[in-house]
């Protein structure tokens, strides 16, 4: 009986030693896998830092496009009013010329009927 006692002692030891190895090796396999996992998880907190910055680059960028489209527009702007402004006095000075010009073809028709009188 003593012997029969032992010898389930003996397969119960046997059967926790091969839990507690089972247990071990499966908390190895977890502690592998977080590490991977926090590996991973600083990848990915690297990598959104520099998601980070490049957006921030990128959101200067477009605020320093921004500025620099409404100067080139108002500039655009002022050199449409001074194109408006010298075609307004280029058409005053073709008038004036055409006007100039039928004055100068009266005169010059008054001379010639000056000079057929005398």
């Amino acid at each position: 009986m003593l012997l029969r006692q032992l010898l389930e002692v003996k397969e119960q030891l046997e059967k926790a030693f091969l839990a507690k190895q089972q247990i071990e090796q499966a908390e190895k396999a977890r502690g592998a896998e977080l590490q991977q996992l926090q590996a991973r998880m600083a990848q990915v907190e690297q990598t959104r830092k520099k998601l980070e910055a490049t957006n921030q680059s990128l959101q200067a960028g477009k605020k320093e496009a921004l500025e620099e489209n409404q100067l080139l527009l108002r500039q655009l702007l002022e050199v449409k009013e001074q194109l408006e402004q010298a075609f307004l006095a280029k058409q005053q000075i073709e008038q004036a010329e055409k006007a100039r010009g039928a004055e100068l073809q009266q005169l010059q028709a008054r001379m010639a009927q000056v000079g057929a009188d005398s």
